[in-house]
């Protein structure tokens, strides 16, 4: 009982930080185009080669709540209205674009919180800060530093207490897309190195995609959903229990029921 205790105590701190990342802590960026630029209220990243700067900001919990979700499709794959709350632990969270569209439909009836993780420090340091910035906002919203493929045991500290297990593997569609991505996406893309995508890395992808989607089926109480791109096949070519999506849309939910 007291090595499970001491597991339990020694992954909480792991992967549930107490406070924001100090400006002095900041993690390499590991590019040499781009660089830190922090100040007494913010932290963004330059980079020099297309001569943009670029931060991260979250409103505030009433703005967010106030505000009309932006996606229906998201909100009906991961959201069922039979469930009288819903805690969702978004397994891929990168700047959290998702998880505030799924909070920004909480209701005091039917209430939503999120749990992020993000496995890259850089990503990691941008969302916290921002959350760490934004009233309101985490009393609902936590974040996580840790690679759960990574930590087998993660589970036995995350697997009680959520509905539902979001996953974003839109990254390997399969099929070039010509779109330059701007802003937060461009930022997102050369942070997580998914700018240039060779065959082996697409392998290797959809081979962490579904092992992703198999933790989630381990430990969410009532389904697992994984965004996808029109046209690409299931994750793992496991078939989902059904699919959410508007019609002519290029995305899709895959819908796993637990």
């Amino acid at each position: 009982m007291k090595s499970h205790l001491t597991l339990l105590l020694t992954l909480i701190n792991l992967i549930t930080p107490s406070h924001p990342l100090s400006f002095h802590s900041l993690p390499p960026l590991n590019n040499p185009s781009l660089s830190w630029i922090t100040s007494p209220d913010s932290l963004s990243v330059h980079d020099s080669l297309t001569k943009t700067t670029t931060s991260l900001s979250y409103p505030s919990l009433p703005s967010l709540l106030s505000s009309p979700p932006t996606s229906r499709s998201l909100i009906q794959a991961c959201l069922p209205p039979s469930l009288p709350s819903h805690n969702v632990l978004d397994l891929t969270f990168g700047f959290g674009s998702d998880s505030l569209i799924l909070l920004s439909s909480s209701t005091p009836q039917k209430p939503v919180t999120v749990h992020g993780t993000e496995r890259d420090p850089r990503v990691f340091a941008l969302a916290s800060e921002a959350l760490a910035r934004s009233p309101g906002l985490s009393s609902v919203l936590t974040l996580s530093l840790v690679d759960v493929l990574s930590c087998p045991t993660v589970d036995f500290v995350l697997g009680s207490e959520y509905t539902v297990v979001y996953i974003d593997v839109m990254f390997t569609s399969g099929k070039k897309n010509r779109a330059k991505a701007k802003g937060h996406m461009e930022l997102l893309r050369t942070l997580h190195g998914t700018k240039v995508q060779t065959e082996e890395w697409k392998v290797n992808a959809e081979r962490e995609a579904k092992e992703l989607l198999m933790f989630g089926l381990r430990i969410a109480r009532d389904r697992v959903v994984c965004k996808r791109p029109k046209g690409a096949p299931p994750v793992g070519g496991m078939k989902p229990s059904f699919v959410v999506g508007k019609k002519g849309a290029n995305i899709r939910y895959d819908v796993y029921v637990t």
